[in-house]
């Protein structure tokens, strides 16, 4: 059975990310709205309302890209750690302070969500994208705090810091749709972190040293003194 968690601290620096702007695909759908949004905006304030959205979209991405990167960097140092048994297997069995088994699987829930989250924005449903944005942020946080000492040991500061949603995650919400757009390819990120199912399901026990003969002699020679007395 896996060993229970135990939760470290680790550092919160809150930053945004910002990003001047992003392309725009062109869909049946968009056109539809475009031309409907026409009718009752004006076609000046539908520009500025899809411009808008179009850099929200991709702010957002490139936030999520940024993230799955991150992960994944956090990942493989957990995997080579469930490698490497014998330097962390002592103080899992002892029952140490922040020592708890490697587990490269706790990251799939974060990596769902912002993969889920990135599969709306890409589809142009802005609010559905920031929702999922948000929470995935979240989880990526509380996911951070259940990594082992071994592990946080081993990353670099940034590495081990929870970084916020982007501001426009938040306007996401109440932007609703905005156009379509190409899928980014580093997206593949997401498939291959829940690829990884490296697991430990127990850390070796501590082996007892065995006294030397001669100890145990003398040990037997005072219990006989003892019981002649």
């Amino acid at each position: 059975m896996r060993s229970n968690e135990k939760k470290v601290g680790n550092t919160h620096l809150h930053t945004r990310s910002r990003r001047s702007g992003g392309a725009l695909g062109a869909a049946d759908g968009s056109s539809r709205r475009l031309r409907h949004l026409s009718g009752k905006l004006g076609n000046d304030a539908v520009s500025g309302k899809l411009t808008q959205g179009g850099i929200a979209q991709a702010t957002m991405l490139d936030h999520i890209i940024g993230r799955l990167k991150n992960i994944q960097d956090v990942q493989l140092v957990e995997r080579e750690q469930v490698g490497d048994v014998r330097k962390w297997h002592r103080q899992v069995a002892k029952g140490e302070s922040g020592y708890h088994l490697p587990d490269p699987t706790r990251w799939h829930e974060v990596t769902t969500l912002y993969k889920q989250a990135a599969d709306a924005l890409v589809s142009g449903n802005l609010s559905r994208g920031s929702i999922l944005l948000e929470r995935a942020a979240e989880v990526e946080e509380a996911t951070m705090a259940t990594l082992p000492n071994m592990v946080t040991d081993r990353l670099q500061t940034h590495e081990k810091t929870a970084v916020e949603a982007p501001e426009e995650a938040a306007e996401g919400v109440t932007a609703g749709m905005t156009a379509r757009c190409d899928r980014p390819r580093e997206l593949t990120i997401a498939k291959e972190i829940l690829a990884i199912q490296d697991t430990v399901d127990n850390a070796p026990p501590i082996k007892k040293t065995r006294k030397p003969w001669w100890n145990e002699v003398e040990e037997e020679e005072e219990e006989e003194d003892a019981a002649d007395a």
